[in-house]
């Protein structure tokens, strides 16, 4: 049992430094995003590929417009973490969908 706790707390740990990576790396300003908090590491295949689409097609003025995000096979599992944040007194929340292997951002609703 102390292995899956473990293991579980390694993923998750895996999943928000990715998550922090990625804003670090696509934000248009990631210093507007302050106080950074993240949720539990969750699973789910509830996403099809025409959803994964759209949102990496949708624009969202907190990150860069040619954010380049690898291939979502339809059907694959993903693990998401969300992330709430303060920005000018607003607390907003971002999810991060991740690739089964914990390497790459599918997308980020």
């Amino acid at each position: 049992m102390t292995v899956c706790l473990l293991s579980a707390c390694g993923q998750r740990h895996t999943a928000i430094s990715l998550a922090n990576d990625f804003v670090e790396a696509n934000a248009a300003d990631a210093r507007l995003m302050q106080d950074r908090q993240f949720g539990k590491l969750g699973i789910t295949n509830r996403l099809n590929d025409s959803v994964v689409d759209a949102l990496q097609q949708r624009p969202n003025p907190f990150y860069r417009q040619d954010v380049d995000y690898p291939n979502y096979q339809q059907g694959d599992t993903l693990y998401f973490v969300r992330m709430s944040f303060t920005h000018q007194g607003d607390t907003l929340s971002h999810t991060f969908y991740l690739d089964q292997q914990l390497k790459h951002v599918v997308a980020v609703k």
